[in-house]
């Protein structure tokens, strides 16, 4: 897995250090796990100024049913190699 490199550590906002780490140690990120764990709410935004970075980052919908069985769905993203 990629390693978060010293240089950017310095310039890179805490929020995206957070999404950084959990992609390197989960393999993943969902809007769930950015807002109870790191306290995101804007998860997709932070993936932005990654990718902005050079950061390779894979999304992907995860299709659910609510407990009211109407269809949702959210994303997840993982960091490629």
């Amino acid at each position: 897995m990629n390693q978060i490199p010293m240089q950017f550590k310095q310039h890179i906002s805490t929020q995206c250090t957070d999404v950084l780490e959990s992609l390197n140690t989960r393999g993943y990120i969902d809007p769930l796990i950015a807002m109870q764990t790191y306290g995101i709410m804007r998860l997709a935004s932070r993936i932005l100024e990654l990718k902005k970075r050079g950061y390779n980052i894979h999304s992907e919908m995860v299709p659910f049913k609510t407990q009211y069985g109407r269809n949702g769905a959210f994303c997840r993203y993982t960091l490629e190699e």
